[in-house]
């Protein structure tokens, strides 16, 4: 009797040690889980900011080459550096080769 009685407690208490280390555990896992998502909220709209910027210098730097390809170039007509024809051909190219093609966006 003696025996059983000790088997018996002894189950009792790994029982509950166990209990002890799930619910120890599942607090972890939720304090963990909620810092994860905090992080991700405050993060997501960096990223999104990170994302329009660098759209934005993409549409900027061809802006720019456009500029360039359209204005300036016509100043070496005008100086007579070459003709208008090579000048027109040169912005028919730069078109054809753009990566982006400049587009108004509604949102």
């Amino acid at each position: 009797m003696n025996v059983a009685l000790i088997t018996f407690a002894t189950a009792v208490f790994i029982a509950g040690v166990t209990l002890a280390g799930v619910y120890l555990t599942n607090m972890a896992n939720t304090e963990r889980l909620k810092l994860q998502l905090e992080h991700e909220s405050t993060e997501k709209p960096r990223g999104l900011r990170r994302e329009r910027a660098e759209e934005l210098y993409e549409l900027t730097d061809d802006w720019l080459k456009c500029l360039y390809v359209t204005y300036l170039n016509l100043s070496f007509v005008m100086q007579g550096k070459f003709d208008y024809h090579k000048y027109l051909n040169q912005i028919i190219e730069h078109g054809n080769n753009s990566k982006s093609k400049v587009t108004t966006q509604v949102v």
